[in-house]
């Protein structure tokens, strides 16, 4: 299940955590084009200012665009004009060895005719990162989220009289990482709590506690061989109009590499297997591949580009599957042009297969953005995107295309 706020997933899925990443908090500053270039020079990073011993970096961000297919579809497409507004907060501290930092946002859309698509969406998280030494590093995020389905996604509401579905987001979650040497051990534990708006979606309504241990060993001056076991439980509200139970636990591990530093190439390549246990004794339990690669290449200073690829069990509520299995990849390459001009071009793939319905969908979206830097605290993107889904469910094939304007500011 993909749902969308403030320009992030959430999956119930068990995609496990990076292993040489360091805890970051939940939200990402106003968005950057091609952040992975574009961070390596602070010439128009801007710098935010200083209260009561905290630093405060406020941003806002404006985007006006076209939607060809809002409803994303088949037939009897709606088109329409849209803006969003996004602000939020950020404040960091450092008590000696350990970083504090508070984050809230805000996400406002309006459309111009289709108003009942409006939408507001919000977060707030804190995050704690302590690094006693060098080698190890542990934290600890708290956080809600108020999201918004997207229409589009494969388990969105397909009414039109209504607007999209919402939920509420509660998480936290602990990591802990130790590289030094010739061994590496991470761990991830996550806790969420998804509770979906209005009684008609209490089917949907669940818990899910995620837990994983990394180790790895050296093997060579540049890689760590590694070794991953997860298990992800989760724990709905309430059963199906039938009465089987939804409740379900995945157990898995992955074997691959993940780079000590960062290179020419940086990132991680893990692969396994995955096992599916329905708590109904009457549901059957199923076997897949699990897969979670990250990679980076730099080819030169002002280029980056960048393969992220998942494969494994998710949350599904379509009528008729007993599980969901999704693979998904996104192939994104970011360009500085000139030292105040960015693109980023980028081609995400997914499929979405429905065990016991026979469902089957995929989708196909490229997408273009250029940023024009007018100064450390205004940047002005323009961007394009298309998504073209098919599928062996007539309703649920559709081609959607988005463009508009972005007016940036960070103080």
């Amino acid at each position: 299940m993909v749902l969308t706020v403030l320009r992030f997933p959430v999956r119930a899925t068990l995609a496990l955590a990076g292993v040489l990443t360091s805890v970051a908090a939940i939200a990402e500053p106003v968005s950057k084009t091609a952040p992975l270039v574009s961070d390596d020079f602070d010439e128009f990073e801007a710098k935010g200012f200083e209260i009561a011993g905290f630093k405060l970096l406020p941003d806002f961000e404006y985007i006006i665009y076209a939607d060809d297919n809002v409803y994303a579809a088949p037939a009897g497409t709606k088109a329409d004009a849209a803006f969003i507004v996004l602000g939020g907060l950020e404040a960091k501290r450092r008590l000696g060895s350990v970083d504090l930092t508070a984050i809230a946002k805000t996400r406002i859309r309006r459309y111009d005719k289709l108003t009942t698509e409006n939408s507001e969406g919000a977060e707030a998280s804190v995050a704690l990162g302590w690094k006693p030494r060098e080698s190890e590093k542990l934290g600890l995020t708290a956080g809600w989220r108020r999201v918004v389905e997207e229409r589009g996604d494969p388990e969105a509401l397909q009414l039109t009289t209504t607007g999209p579905r919402l939920l509420n987001i509660f998480e936290a979650e602990g990591k802990f990482s130790h590289e030094g040497g010739v061994m590496l051990l991470s761990s991830d534990v996550a806790w969420r709590k998804y509770d979906f708006l209005g009684p008609a979606n209490d089917q949907r309504d669940f818990t899910s506690q995620f837990g994983s241990v990394t180790v790895g060993r050296s093997i060579g001056s540049r890689l760590y061989g590694t070794a991953t076991a997860f298990v992800t439980n989760r724990d709905f509200k309430i059963p199906l109009a039938t009465g089987v139970s939804q409740d379900e636990t995945t157990i898995g591990g992955r074997i691959g590499v993940a780079t000590k530093e960062r290179g020419i190439v940086e990132g991680r390549a893990t692969i396994g297997l995955f096992k599916l246990n329905p708590a109904d004794p009457l549901q059957k339990s199923r076997t897949g591949v699990s897969t979670d690669i990250s990679l980076t290449y730099r080819p030169q200073q002002r280029t980056a580009i960048t393969l992220n690829v998942f494969s494994g069990d998710v949350a599904t509520f379509r009528l008729g599957a007993v599980a969901r299995a999704d693979t998904t990849a996104q192939l994104n390459v970011q360009q500085e042009i000139r030292h105040n001009l960015y693109a980023t071009a980028s081609l995400s793939y997914l499929r979405a297969e429905f065990i016991g319905s026979g469902d089957l969908e995929k989708a196909l979206s490229p997408r273009v953005e250029v940023e024009w830097l007018a100064s450390k605290r205004i940047s002005i993107a323009g961007y394009a995107s298309f998504t073209h889904r098919t599928s062996n469910i007539a309703e649920e094939n559709f081609d959607r295309a988005r463009g508009g304007i972005s007016f940036r500011m960070r103080f």
